[in-house]
């Protein structure tokens, strides 16, 4: 035996004497029942759409306390309609559709000499810089004796089909085929740039045979 209190009105009685509660008539089954009946009429997936919902709300900064105290069934469809409609996941469908985001190869340069020989870099359409700094376009690193920033630059003009080859701002020199290259001047298959301690030799890709325009 022992007191307990009523889940009906709150108020405590002795369950040894009384089966139920003298101030309102409630017993312990009949809220074992109502509690066990709600729980079956529960739509779980109503639940789970809420729940997403004001995790999705809450996580936002300044967010509107009025979802809480609205209808969270109403709030909760707007909600998950909104997270179907994330502009994010649209902006990124789109874009993959239009672009997918990859920078073509237009030729190669193959290290024959130097530190990093045997190695290939991928030139790019319009300018590539060269140089040891990682933010460049071609990246030679084993090479001390390049510039970090903008030793040389090879550019590929798509519209002519045109490589060209360039000296940097510093002041090591750059040839082309034992020549100092001053000016921009044109380089074709099998040229030979030289760079510090390095030779590169120059591969095109894109030619009149194929462009990545077709």
């Amino acid at each position: 035996m022992a007191v307990i209190k009523c889940g009906g009105c709150g108020q405590y009685y002795n369950d040894g004497q009384y089966s139920e509660c003298q101030s309102c008539g409630v017993s312990p089954e009949d809220v074992f029942a109502e509690s066990s009946e709600v729980t079956e009429m529960l739509d779980t997936s109503e639940v789970t759409a809420s729940t997403v919902a004001l995790g999705k709300y809450a996580s936002e900064p300044n967010s509107d306390d009025s979802f809480i105290s609205g209808d969270h069934d109403d709030q909760a469809t707007i909600a998950l309609d909104d997270i179907e409609d994330d502009p994010d996941d649209q902006v990124t469908v789109a874009m993959v559709k239009k672009d997918s985001g990859i920078d073509p190869v237009c030729g190669w340069f193959i290290c024959i000499d130097g530190p990093d020989k045997g190695r290939d870099f991928r030139i790019k359409t319009e300018r590539n810089f060269i140089g040891r700094g990682p933010n460049m376009d071609i990246v030679i690193n084993g090479d001390d004796s390049i510039s970090r920033e903008n030793h040389a630059s090879i550019t590929f003009d798509p519209r002519k089909i045109k490589f060209t080859i360039s000296t940097g701002d510093g002041r090591g020199l750059v040839y082309l085929n034992q020549e100092v290259v001053d000016a921009s001047v044109q380089v074709k298959a099998y040229d030979l740039i030289e760079i510090g301690e390095t030779k590169l030799m120059f591969m095109p890709f894109v030619s009149e045979e194929f462009s990545w325009d077709n």
